[in-house]
């Protein structure tokens, strides 16, 4: 699928009365259409992971283009200069939950016991541990603000 076809599908996708509840739930609004999340989930099913269009739906700057880039990147491809960038983008808690699962799905397949080229380096251990703690701490930031 290519990035005009998505946008599109997004704006079809529009709901004016969910749009009036985003203000309620914290979430800045200035760029949303207004999409519910199972409708973002659905289409992403459609899509498939896409590592490349992820990258060109966050750059749209639109609320529910980034959650459905969480949602179909591809964790394998994400890099810490990418997640670094993002994470400067963020601005609600939504889009920091979809996008620190993108980060924790690849996490949670690295076993801290294993070895990597016969070795973990310190330098390894203290990265992968100190992003599930950044990626916990993330969790529980956006739960406090949905209380």
């Amino acid at each position: 699928m290519y990035i005009n076809e998505v946008l599109t599908e997004l704006k079809v996708l529009s709901n004016p009365v969910h749009f009036a509840q985003l203000e309620r739930f914290g979430i800045e609004n200035s760029h949303a259409l207004g999409i519910r999340i199972p409708d973002l989930r659905f289409l992403s099913k459609k899509i498939g992971k896409n590592h490349e269009l992820a990258l060109e739906l966050w750059k749209t700057g639109i609320h529910e283009a980034r959650i459905l880039a969480s949602f179909i990147d591809d964790s394998k491809k994400v890099t810490e200069q990418q997640f670094d960038a993002w994470v400067y983008d963020f601005d609600s808690w939504d889009i920091v939950g979809a996008a620190s699962d993108v980060v924790q799905a690849e996490l949670d397949a690295i076993d801290m016991t294993s070895l990597t080229n016969g070795v973990w380096t310190g330098t390894q251990k203290v990265y992968c541990s100190n992003m599930k703690d950044i990626i916990q701490s993330l969790k529980l930031s956006v739960r406090k603000l949905n209380v």
